[in-house]
């Protein structure tokens, strides 16, 4: 399995007195000042995190130019995060494998971590109605209150996730375990595409963290396998009929209206797909199935998306050793460092952003971009 590939978040935030940092809290700023806070996390050659490094040891960059850093913390950080489970057909064999890759990071939290459990298959879904530090209950989630099998609204559940975490506080993770396709299957719907929660990532501040699963089949057969050639928006259905019916442009009878939508709107939830949820058996005898190995690896938007909001990817494997695989995330995500710069330059921008360390042997993992806006 590739190692885990870890990133940092960047909020960018402004408004209020001289900065005041506290623990699990947005810094707060002098007004008219616009300031970006980075946290970074350092690796050395082998891989290994580095946690007691000084501010002296860093440079941070904005748009190329050397910026000086006006705030820096290397205490350990809690995060508020949702777990956000892909429940499609085409990953359906590694329900189980996600499902248990969760509770073991649930396991790891802090007890100063919030949490909800989030779930989509053409519904979105995610509990309890709050966040909580209660580890009982986010397990007791993912074992009763996960959707069935359906189709994969993916960015529409990763915008519903970031929707959870708009009026939280401090460092902010929504981490995806899926295969990375979207697939949401509303025709003659607004959906929401890959650049809209890039943008609203780089504007918000909200890190995206991605767990990629094979689909539908083992890792070493989607290796081997050569991709059916079809766009990933048409992953987990059939290709058009080669037998059209008589008098019906491009054959096939036209698709049936989806059935209404369920009533499921906790606080979190939506945008919501068509109210897919029915049992894995009537979805495979229905034809949605892609064979027994599509040769899906997962898709790279979901390691954009992730280098991009200053994230991780890496693949999860069912040889994996959930144990210190989850540990070693949750470890790297609460021993960050935070970095702020200020500036006045409100340009409406998007900035490149670019912290270094100086000690060559070692790597930092932090958030590419920001936008240059009061309120981003």
């Amino acid at each position: 399995m590739k190692s885990v590939a870890v990133g940092v978040l960047l909020a960018c935030v402004a408004g209020g007195p001289a900065i005041e940092a506290s623990r699990g809290q947005d810094p707060q700023f002098r007004a008219g000042v616009h300031t970006v806070s980075v946290y970074a996390t350092v690796f050395d050659a082998d891989g290994r995190l580095v946690p007691n490094l000084t501010e002296s040891d860093f440079e941070v960059f904005d748009d190329g130019a050397r910026q000086p850093i006006t705030q820096f913390e290397n205490a350990i950080q809690p995060i508020t995060v949702v777990l956000m489970l892909d429940r499609s057909t085409s990953v359906w064999q590694n329900f189980d494998l996600e499902r248990d890759g969760a509770e073991r990071f649930v396991a790891d939290l802090l007890d100063a971590d919030r949490a909800r459990v989030g779930s989509f298959n053409g519904m979105i879904r995610i509990e309890p109605a709050g966040f909580t530090s209660n580890r009982d209950d986010l397990i007791r989630s993912l074992h009763l209150d996960l959707l069935d099998a359906g189709v994969t609204p993916l960015w529409n559940a990763t915008s519903a996730a970031m929707n959870a975490l708009a009026q939280e506080h401090g460092r902010r993770v929504v981490i995806l375990f899926t295969d990375g396709y979207d697939n949401p299957a509303l025709p003659g719907r607004n959906t929401v595409t890959f650049g809209d929660v890039r943008n609203r990532s780089r504007v918000e501040g909200i890190m995206v963290y991605g767990v990629g699963l094979m689909s539908g089949c083992t890792a070493t057969d989607a290796l081997r396998a050569p991709r059916d050639g079809r766009p990933s928006g048409q992953r987990g259905f059939p290709p058009p009929t080669p037998n059209p019916l008589p008098g019906t442009p491009g054959g096939g009878a036209p698709p049936a209206p989806p059935p209404p939508a369920s009533p499921l709107s906790p606080p979190g939830t939506g945008p919501l797909g068509p109210g897919i949820s029915v049992p894995i058996d009537r979805l495979l005898g229905n034809g949605m199935w892609e064979g027994p190995c599509a040769g899906n690896l997962p898709s790279a938007e979901l390691r954009d998306i992730a280098s991009d909001s200053g994230g991780g990817y890496f693949d999860l494997l069912p040889t994996a050793d959930l144990g210190s695989t989850f540990a070693r995330l949750a470890d790297e995500l609460h021993h960050t460092y935070l970095i702020g710069l200020t500036t006045t330059k409100l340009d409406g921008r998007t900035h490149r952003l670019d912290v270094r360390v100086r000690d060559p042997k070692m790597s930092v993992r932090a958030r590419k971009t920001y936008v240059a806006t009061p309120g981003g």
